[in-house]
């Protein structure tokens, strides 16, 4: 018969009493245990034999003599092993039942089948998250590029609906009339002045509408032609100045193409032509925070004489170039960060009789 006289952990002798059929539990730290035992057969125990096996650690039997009657095991991994020990007597006669034991080697928590579920559930959730997170992110680039696009596409609509404008058949039709009227007047120099500057706008007008940002100065440069051909048209009734900020650099600062213009035409046709002596438009640009302020003042009639005046001439119809350019202004504070916008003053003398009108137009300058 043989039996487990000792069970220890680290060389530390239990205190526990350990039988056949038994179960040990123990921690994934308790790496180094082994056990004792000896055959209950005393007629001359220096002859007697051991086997021994840890069954999923070791894959044949160990045998060993008296003199070392002892199983030890190191850095057993986590799991369920069978320890099975055997003897025999000095007359070499097996036991053959011999004792067998459970032990058992739990796992540490991160290697526990609930940590692993949970585990594999928080990966499946952060890869749904990020798969979630970057479908988002592409829908809402890609819905972020289409309203860049539609608003692109609405921008070169006015766009193109300026230049026509700018170009319209009344404008071409009245200044070809002028510059003939010169002509047949033989007033050839001022016709050839006049179709110069003529020229000059049309080419100015159709090469700014090929950009969407133009520099100051070339904007500035058709606003003076454009000026000086209404000025001709009108037969002097309208004098001008454009002011530009010291601070400014006209060369470095961008601007849309065809912004001003309508306000120039609305101050000149509707204010300064109505009135019975000659008028002055003052252009100014100034720098106000990030943002440049353009002031279009006239000494006209005021918009409601004028308003009066287009009523009874039976022409109601508001400008189109100030409602696209207004509509162009809308869509650019869209793409900007800075806030594009326009106010309307109507200005009166001291005795509160109407004086004119001021148009500011806050613009947000571009990079060329």
């Amino acid at each position: 018969m043989i039996a487990i006289t000792a069970f220890k952990k680290f060389n530390q002798v239990q205190p526990m009493e350990i039988l056949d059929g038994d179960t040990i539990e123990l921690s994934y730290n308790d790496n180094f245990f082994s056990f004792e035992f000896a055959v209950l057969d005393y007629t001359n125990p220096s002859k007697n034999q051991y086997a021994y096996k840890l069954e999923r650690y070791n894959k044949d039997w160990t045998y060993v003599t008296a003199s070392r009657h002892f199983a030890d095991y190191t850095k057993v991994s986590p799991g369920t092993y069978i320890f099975r020990v055997t003897g025999s007597n000095n007359n070499n006669v097996w036991n053959e039942d011999g004792v067998t034991l459970t032990i058992i080697i739990s796992p540490p928590w991160y290697q526990t089948w609930f940590f692993r579920i949970g585990a594999a559930l928080l990966l499946f959730f952060m890869i749904w998250i990020f798969i979630f997170l970057r479908v988002r992110h592409i829908r809402k680039k890609h819905k972020m590029e289409k309203k860049v696009l539609l608003i692109e596409k609405q921008l070169f609509d006015i766009q193109q609906k300026a230049l026509r404008l700018q170009m319209n058949p009344h404008f071409i039709f009245n200044s070809l009339n002028s510059i003939q009227s010169y002509v047949l007047s033989n007033d050839v120099d001022l016709a050839v002045n006049y179709l110069g500057r003529f020229s000059q706008l049309m080419r100015l007008i159709l090469s700014n509408s090929r950009e969407s940002v133009v520099s100051l100065a070339d904007e500035l440069l058709a606003i003076q032609h454009y000026l000086e051909i209404e000025k001709l048209r009108f037969e002097e009734k309208f004098t001008y100045s454009v002011i530009v900020d010291p601070e400014i650099d006209d060369e470095f600062t961008g601007v849309p193409p065809m912004i001003i213009q309508p306000y120039i035409e609305n101050a000149i046709i509707h204010g300064l032509n109505h009135k019975p002596t000659p008028g002055h438009l003052t252009i100014s640009f100034k720098q106000k925070g990030s943002l440049l302020l353009c002031s279009i003042e006239d000494n006209g009639v005021g918009r409601a004489k004028a308003t009066d005046i287009k009523r009874r001439s039976g022409l109601n119809s508001k400008s189109r170039g100030m409602m696209i350019t207004k509509e162009r202004l809308e869509i650019l504070s869209e793409k900007s960060d800075e806030k594009f916008s326009v106010k309307v003053i109507d200005l009166k003398d001291k005795s509160g009789v109407p004086a004119g009108t001021r148009v500011e137009l806050l613009i947000s300058p571009q990079e060329l």
